[in-house]
């Protein structure tokens, strides 16, 4: 569930760079440059999207709307999950994937909720 991004990526100028064209402005017109996974401690979208192509690896992440470039070591093995943690990043699920975090896999107890008739009973009683 969510909304997929179309990604596709490039070779940089040099080895170690890798550019993904997306299909939406993650930063508007705005240059985002993370000069390492720990400088992506915000709660926006592009700042989680940092945090996860450094966990993959990457040691610089530059963002400007829909071009990200991001600077690896050995981009060998790296480039498909990379384009997969892009893609994911405004899904909440994934078929065949738990999410992660509190997700016990049972509902929720509803909360306690009055009836509009009991509620309006209470106002007129009061």
């Amino acid at each position: 569930m969510g909304q997929p991004i179309e990604v596709t990526s490039q070779a940089g100028g040099v080895p170690a760079i890798r550019i993904f064209s997306i299909n939406r402005s993650l930063s508007g017109m705005k240059i985002e440059e993370y000069r390492g996974p720990a400088e992506a401690t915000g709660e926006r979208w592009v700042d989680e999207m940092a945090r996860r192509l450094g966990a993959l690896g990457a040691t610089r992440v530059t963002v400007y709307a829909s071009s990200i470039i991001a600077e690896a070591p050995d981009w060998s093995g790296l480039t498909g999950p990379a384009e997969e943690a892009i893609a994911e990043l405004y899904t909440y699920y994934v078929d065949g994937k738990i999410p992660e975090g509190d997700y016990t896999g049972e509902e929720p107890e509803p909360a306690e909720v009055a009836e509009p008739a009991e509620a309006a009973e209470a106002e007129t009683s009061a």
